[in-house]
């Protein structure tokens, strides 16, 4: 775990982490009939699934 040592380094990071959260919400609400198993590795890996 990485814990910054001022606000201007957290402050991006917390954008950073927010806009990750999002994404992978959205992904994984977009990929349908998808198993969550199946669907990990593929978005570690940088493809969506389809």
């Amino acid at each position: 775990m990485f814990v910054p040592s001022t606000f201007a380094v957290a402050l991006p990071m917390t954008i950073f982490s927010t806009v990750c959260w999002g994404s992978f919400a959205n992904t994984f609400k977009g990929a349908r009939n998808y198993r969550f198993e199946l669907y990990i590795p593929r978005l570690r890996s940088g493809h969506l699934p389809g």
